[in-house]
């Protein structure tokens, strides 16, 4: 069962191993070039877009025709009347292409956790671009292994929608953007709260050697006794007392700055995810997306129980 289901996949399966060799080449290219050439010029932010589109996309191409492209063939009566259950063909077709997926993705982390520290260390991480820190978004979101988890996410999106529509192409499209708005809510909504983020305060402002390498969430200026702005306030509601004394005050130095937040019981806070939380948001964040595939996969079985012979 494992030949037939290689051999139903072969196009998608080849296609996604060709093209994971295919930017494993430019990475390794470019990501050399980068390393040891002050004078290379080709990585540009896109690079970074075109890696975050990836995964899922390599997802949806073995998961969208998974069900659907024997369906709109009419190929799975063969396999059904071959003594095989619904649940056995079913399953085997998930294992091959799941197995893909992660081998594909997997090659892609490990190309891309080298490629981000070449970045990182090259000229052009001088030049206020690229800084190479894992814990920032983009670079968190081509790193790690959470490539794994969208990669396999975006398969069981495409495998489920396939089932219910049963046309490969219309399965692909509405995976798009049901796997870009799901990708977007944890990055936006989620991700900084998977972990307790830390948090730093002064009476200056003043940027801590703390938040070197780290991921600033928020930061303004609260009451003292307080690490967050009170209720029906946010962190950057005025304060008429703090305006006035600065405004009075004839010392516009850290010092004179500080005096006025203490005449006003008030300090400024930052809340951060540090370096050290980027492998407890990554298992945490894959963690997720992996459970989300596994209930879509169940969709799966489900929905193809549930299909006339």
């Amino acid at each position: 069962m494992t030949w037939v289901a290689w051999r139903t996949q072969r196009p998608q399966l080849l296609a996604v191993l060709g093209l994971a060799v295919l930017l494993a080449l430019w990475l390794a290219t470019t990501g050399l070039g980068m390393g040891y050439s002050p004078t290379w010029k080709y990585w540009t932010e896109l690079d970074v877009y075109v890696l975050m589109a990836l995964p899922p996309i390599i997802g949806l191409v073995v998961g969208a025709p998974l069900v659907a492209g024997e369906l709109d063939r009419r190929t799975q009566r063969l396999a059904w009347t071959q003594g095989m259950s619904r649940r056995q063909w079913v399953g085997w077709k998930i294992v091959v292409g799941a197995a893909t997926v992660v081998a594909a993705s997997g090659l892609l982390t490990l190309l891309t956790q080298w490629w981000v520290t070449a970045v990182s260390i090259s000229p052009l991480s001088n030049s206020g671009g690229f800084t190479g820190v894992k814990i920032q978004p983009n670079v968190f979101d081509v790193t790690g292994v959470v490539l794994i988890g969208y990669a396999l996410f975006a398969f069981a999106v495409g495998a489920a929608l396939g089932a219910l529509i049963r046309r490969p192409g219309w399965a692909f499209a509405a995976g798009v953007p049901f796997v870009a708005v799901a990708r977007l809510v944890v990055r936006s909504d989620l991700r900084a709260h998977l972990v307790a983020p830390a948090v730093v305060s002064n009476l200056s402002g003043a940027l801590s050697n703390k938040l070197d390498h780290a991921w600033v969430l928020v930061g303004g200026i609260v009451p003292d006794g307080r690490t967050s702005p009170p209720p029906g306030s946010t962190w950057g509601t005025p304060y008429p007392g703090l305006t006035a004394c600065v405004s009075a005050s004839k010392d516009h130095s850290l010092t004179g700055w500080s005096h006025c937040l203490v005449a006003n019981h008030l300090h400024y806070v930052i809340r951060y995810q540090p370096e050290s939380h980027y492998w407890a948001l990554q298992g945490l964040e894959g963690g997720i997306f992996i459970a989300a595939s596994l209930v879509l996969l169940g969709v799966v079985v489900l929905a193809v129980r549930r299909i006339p012979a």
